[in-house]
């Protein structure tokens, strides 16, 4: 809320940092995190250390309110050392937020029903071109497409460029349904984030491995056009972009996916930023290989032919 002054936002704290998050952002506990099991959640147990039994985990939320009140969200999760009895995913009856109401109706003055919250971290710079910030999946998505449309202005190109910021893949890749249906693209490209895995705990034989700095990752797979990914390569050569592969031998769960089984198809491809600690408060991301993606996507728009042949 903007009724708190900017010394008491910096003060806050929370109960509990991850040890790897905080070897990259130092010992400062102004910006407080708490960022591994979130991270863990969505790649499944198999990464997870073990906790003590019944450990609270916090984080500050701001309500997207009238009010703009600020709540602290704890977890109860209940770990064992017995690697079968550990939860796959965070379960949400387990989540409680706090705001130091004293009764119920006091804080429905402030809070209700279906608000939604947002967890309170904001934009952090870290040393060698590295950024954490929550919601980098996919909002440095957007603005690589945003950036690209910059590179191409006044050029002279072979294709028409549509540049479509969707919603709710999360939930169904449901944005990029609708979008592709009405642009019925000859290509899609989907502009996401990958795991970077170059990170303690992190298993990079599960994904494939890939590391902040090294440049936009590339993928092959049932879900993208041999022909478009060729392509991709080709243009990093030319523009001087480094690129990683990540290969992903099924649907890859992204935009890209929609957009190949929209109408009678589409030659689709996905570029990925590599990005640490996925679905947490601090996503970490290299600002070097946000610009070489730019970079590598425009000079691929640039190259296309007027009639290319995406036959594979």
């Amino acid at each position: 809320g903007s009724h708190h002054d900017q010394n008491e936002r910096e003060q806050k704290t929370f109960s509990r940092q991850c040890e790897n998050c905080r070897r990259e952002l130092g010992t400062d506990t102004r910006q407080g995190h708490d960022t591994q099991d979130d991270a863990d959640a969505s790649r499944g147990a198999d990464q997870r250390d073990t906790a003590p039994s019944g450990t609270h985990h916090g984080l500050e939320q701001t309500i997207q309110s009238d009010t703009g009140a600020r709540v602290a969200r704890t977890q109860n999760e209940h770990h064992t050392n017995r690697e079968r009895d550990r939860p796959k995913y965070s379960e949400s009856s387990n989540e409680e937020d706090h705001q130091g109401a004293k009764s119920r109706k006091e804080a429905e003055r402030v809070v209700a029903a279906g608000d939604v919250a947002t967890i309170d971290t904001g934009w952090i710079e870290l040393r060698n071109n590295l950024i954490a910030c929550r919601g980098f999946d996919d909002r440095i998505g957007a603005f690589v497409v945003a950036d690209v449309l910059r590179l191409l202005k006044g050029k002279r190109i072979n294709a028409e460029v549509h540049a479509v910021s969707t919603v709710q893949e999360e939930i169904g890749l449901r944005g990029a349904k609708t979008a592709a249906f009405g642009v019925n693209p000859d290509i899609g490209l989907a502009v996401d984030v990958g795991f970077g895995t170059d990170f303690p705990g992190m298993n990079a034989k599960m994904v494939g491995e890939a590391k902040l700095g090294g440049g936009p990752i590339l993928h092959r797979g049932p879900n993208f056009n041999h022909k478009c990914v060729d392509l991709l390569q080709a243009a990093g050569k030319s523009a001087r972009v480094k690129t990683q592969m990540q290969p992903i031998p099924r649907g890859s769960g992204t935009d890209a996916n929609m957009m190949q089984l929209t109408r009678s198809g589409v030659a689709a491809a996905l570029v990925s930023i590599p990005n640490r600690y996925m679905h947490s408060p601090v996503e970490i991301v290299s600002l070097k290989d946000v610009e070489g993606t730019v970079k590598l996507i425009a000079e691929f728009i640039r190259k296309l032919k007027p009639k290319q042949n995406l036959t594979p």
